[in-house]
């Protein structure tokens, strides 16, 4: 076993274990040299907690974040259900941190479709925030599916955040 592989190691059991102080003070460390493989324990140690200091920290941890690969830790928990508290603070780190999840569209739309119409919102802000050209059949098809939700939908107020996600998705630049 390297000296890197007992750190983490070591991480993992603190962020697991520890104290909300002592994972509190391994967050302000982890800013400095964040580990890819901690991230899940990270997200499971904040789905578990109560401590709304520690919650306020690990959101602002994922917000900070400048890995791109912990995207695809962040878009499993959001499809987790055991995650469905925190859903919409996961989908807000997506537009307020620097990460491109763009690559997720397809996710994205199926997550609001999914969802209440706070999911909807949130999902409308982190497209409207994609900086990227995408496949025009890409974006046909995330309308069409928009379209057949608009369909079966009876709540207006549903009804009318779908339509602007529809507007958000609709003005996508396409390739």
């Amino acid at each position: 076993m390297t000296k890197l592989d007992a750190k983490i190691i070591s991480q993992i059991e603190l962020l697991k274990k520890g104290s909300d102080e002592a994972v509190l003070r391994e967050l302000n460390t982890l800013r400095k040299d964040g580990s890819l493989p901690l991230i899940p324990v990270i997200l499971e140690r904040w789905k578990n907690s109560t401590n709304e200091t520690l919650n306020k920290s690990i959101f602002e941890f994922m917000v900070d974040i400048r890995l791109q690969e912990a995207l695809s830790e962040i878009i499993k928990a959001i499809r987790n259900p055991e995650f469905a508290e925190r859903k919409n603070l996961l989908i807000a780190i997506l537009w307020q941190s620097v990460l491109d999840p763009s690559e997720y569209l397809e996710d994205l739309i199926s997550i609001a479709l999914n969802g209440d119409y706070m999911t909807i919102l949130e999902v409308s802000t982190v497209v409207e925030s994609f900086d990227a050209v995408f496949n025009e059949q890409e974006v046909m098809d995330a309308i069409y599916q928009i379209d057949e939700r608009l369909d079966e939908e009876q709540d207006e107020i549903q009804k009318n955040i779908l339509i602007s996600l529809k507007k958000v998705v609709s003005q996508l630049p396409v390739d």
